[in-house]
Parts: structure tokens; sequence; C-alpha cells
């Protein structure tokens, strides 16, 4: 089983946010992620106003779809 834990203040860090915009962030140390190709990212990497993707479909029948 996997366990997501989302972080206190996240709906203060989303009142901030630019919603023409997409945020990376590594999973080491949560800081800004540069590197957005397949096998770098994932999901939980990624916050992506609903405006930017709206167009943009995971492949769900692969593995690194989130990555694609």
């Amino acid at each position: 089983m996997t366990i997501n834990i989302i972080h206190p203040n996240l709906c203060t860090l989303l009142d901030n946010i630019n919603n023409n915009k997409i945020y990376t962030f590594n999973q080491r140390d949560r800081l800004k992620g540069n590197n957005a190709s397949v096998g770098y990212i994932d999901t939980a990497m990624v916050i992506m106003p609903f405006n930017v993707r709206k167009n943009i479909k995971w492949r769900l029948y692969i593995y690194e779809a989130d990555g694609h």
C-alpha cells in the first residue's frame, strides 16, 4: 500500500501559485525539480493548474504514464 502525505500548508500554497505555470518538485528534498522527463517525475511531484493541463491525458496503459 502506498500512502501520500499532504503537507498541512498545501492550501495556503495553492492560493499563491500562478495558474499559468507548472510547478515541479524533486522527491529527495522537495525543492525545485528541473527534470520532467519520463522516469524522473511522477504525479506527486507536480502542481499543474487545470487550465494548463485540461487537454493533457495520461497514457493509462503504460507504467510511467505520468511522465509522458
